[in-house]
């Protein structure tokens, strides 16, 4: 909270021993809260980027790497590749997670120090940060801080690094600083690189905006790399792909919760910044936050409804990332002190808190009518004159849409648990629903600041205090480690005769399971649905792609992730001519097929898993039974 919120209490809700506990508790939390996923999601593209450098340089054939991939426009391929060189896939992609998040930590913290500067409330800024859910797109794919490895926990620590020297008045370190994260992940620098440009003073904006436009001017001119398509459309037949595929990078996911979440956080953000005007530096850099989310979020908005290819490439959405850990740090800065607040000032605190939590528009609306009111003096006092005592009510409405938001919250423990069980097999998903939501974990650290004032009066020792948020810290880190290691089982002697068994150069179909061909086998993969994540970057790979998940379809191997039991549209599974039909394809030269399957070509049998099939496409086309 506030100091004066010290003065008032003694010094007995925000001691140093309950600030630590505060932060232990959060951090331990912000870990039991985001499970480690191994090569799942997104680390799966990165750590197929660096095995195709050096390991099995056959995925350079794969759909997703043929014409080129993200990660030729990051740095961090090469370092996974070069730790490769001492350790393997999964081991490497634990070291990077781990590492990621802990300098992710350093630099929330670092940042929110040299926003807040008092000890108090830049520890309650940096526990909100942690405690308020981490999604920042419509379909809640994408988080901040996430528990697998990409180069984005890298890029974002740099740029909160950059934004915390702007906040010094060091503004061209901090621009370089969001430079060097555009090289580790461009889409994730661009909010810090808008936001530093934005926060340069005077003429010097101006010069630095000229000659970022005549450099990209000069790039569209030169046609080189994604700016040759700066004025190229989608056409209806790729657009609709990149629409169902991609489809976080088109407008289509936006309903009115996601509208009405950016409009009141933007809101709020926007009222703090009103209140920063004793700290200019806080202020102006709170200014270019909202000017470089507004425009990202506005050129996101027309390449969506125009179809541009270099618009819709970029995903200018992922910016807004930042404005969900700025806005909070800005809005604990901008409190007034307690034993100043009207009911007025109650009301907004209590909504505030609502639309920091909630995803319903009706609560986020409620929070934009409480800031239209604190921000019109006018109407404040006309309303005090007319309704006096009875404006003391006010606030009791403000806690009521707190409560229900809180409640709405509760009931969705239990289906986030059930989600983390079937989309990510966690052995522990009621413990991960629960430390990741944020009305339980603020609801806790409440409880800790009135137990630590009630019980030990203020008096628990600092030193006391630093120990047990240690280890509250250490055993929310511990726990998040003993969960790794499972993701970390493996049998390399089967998994390496397995691959013996696969021709060399071959293109492989295995279940739709990606990173068994990937990382296991280390080929190229047929066809799958994460390879069309690459969809909007190129059309003929789109269309082709999309063309051999149809070709599986029609022969019942169907596109899901489960088994290859699974059944088609049709009602039935594949049967021994559907396979000899898919094989007639020639660009599909293996398919492998867990469970013992008529008419395999060889059936692999591995200890304690179901026998695998495998179909050698190429035989069956030269003996003609295709």
């Amino acid at each position: 909270m506030i100091q004066a919120l010290n003065q008032r209490a003694g010094a007995r809700w925000l001691s140093p021993a309950a600030l630590w506990m505060l932060a232990g508790l959060l951090i331990g939390s912000w870990w039991l809260g985001a499970p480690y996923m191994g090569l799942g999601h997104d680390a799966l593209y990165y750590a197929g980027d660096a095995l195709r450098r050096s390991v099995f340089p056959g995925l350079q054939h794969d759909p997703f790497f043929g014409t080129g991939s993200q990660g030729n426009f990051t740095l961090y391929p090469h370092v996974f590749d070069a730790l490769l060189g001492h350790t393997d896939i999964h081991t490497a992609a634990l070291i990077l997670t781990i590492s990621a998040k802990l300098v992710w930590l350093v630099a929330l913290a670092v940042m929110c120090r040299a926003a807040l500067q008092q000890q108090p409330r830049w520890v309650l800024a940096f526990a909100l940060v942690l405690a308020l859910p981490t999604a920042y797109d419509p379909q809640r794919i994408l988080s901040y801080g996430e528990s697998f490895t990409t180069p984005r926990h890298w890029a974002e620590a740099v740029v909160m690094l950059s934004i915390a020297a702007q906040l010094h008045g060091r503004p061209w370190l901090a621009l370089a600083g969001s430079l060097l994260s555009c090289t580790i992940h461009p889409l994730m620098g661009l909010a810090g690189l808008m936001l530093n440009v934005f926060a340069l003073p005077g003429r010097w904006r101006l010069i630095v905006m000229a000659a970022g436009a005549l450099s990209v001017a000069t790039l569209c001119a030169l046609g080189l790399g994604p700016f040759a398509h700066v004025f190229a459309t989608y056409d209806d037949a790729w657009w609709e792909i990149v629409r169902t595929r991609n489809s976080i990078a088109t407008i289509y996911p936006w309903d009115a919760d996601m509208v009405a979440k950016v409009a009141a956080w933007l809101a709020l953000w926007l009222h703090a910044t009103r209140r920063l005007g004793n700290d200019p530096a806080a202020q102006r850099t709170a200014w270019a936050g909202i000017a470089g989310t507004m425009v990202l979020l506005g050129f996101f908005a027309i390449g969506a409804l125009f179809h541009n290819v270099l618009l819709v490439k970029l995903q200018l959405v992922r910016g807004w990332w930042l404005a969900q850990v700025l806005a909070p740090i800005f809005i604990v800065k901008a409190m007034a002190d307690v034993h100043t607040w009207r009911p007025v000032d109650r009301m907004v605190a209590a909504l505030t808190m609502a639309a920091l939590m909630t995803d319903l528009w009706s609560c986020l609306a409620m929070a934009a009518c409480a800031l239209a009111l604190a921000n019109l003096p006018a109407v404040n006092t006309w309303l005090e004159k007319r309704l006096g005592p009875t404006l003391g009510l006010a606030p009791w409405l403000a806690y009521g849409v707190l409560a229900i938001t809180v409640v709405t919250r509760l009931a969705r423990i239990e289906f986030n648990a059930v989600a983390y069980k079937l989309l990510w097999n966690d052995p522990h998903p009621l413990v991960t629903a629960s430390a990741s939501e944020p009305a339980v974990m603020i609801g806790l650290g409440l409880a800790l600041l009135w137990l630590l004032r009630t019980v030990f009066k203020g008096r628990l020792p600092a030193r006391a205090g630093a120990v047990l948020g240690l280890t509250l810290a250490s055993t929310g880190l511990g726990f998040w480690l003993h969960q790794a290691q499972v993701k970390l089982d493996h049998d390399p002697e089967w998994e390496a005769a397995l691959r013996r068994e696969i021709p060399a150069n071959a293109t492989v179909h295995w279940d739709n399971n990606l990173p068994l061909v990937w990382i296991l086998l280390g080929h190229p993969a047929y066809a799958t649905s994460p390879q069309t994540a690459g969809a909007l970057f190129d059309r003929p790979t789109a269309m082709e792609l999309t063309r051999r998940l149809n070709w599986l379809d029609q022969h019942h191997l169907g596109t899901g992730q489960d088994t290859s039991l699974r059944q088609s549209e049709q009602g039935r599974s594949a049967g021994y001519d559907d396979i000899v039909r898919a094989c007639a394809d020639e660009a599909l030269d293996v398919l492998l097929l867990d469970h013992e399957r008529a008419g395999a070509t060889k059936v692999f049998r591995r200890p304690g898993k179901p026998p695998i099939s495998i179909f050698d496409c190429r035989a069956l086309r030269t003996s003609g039974k295709s």
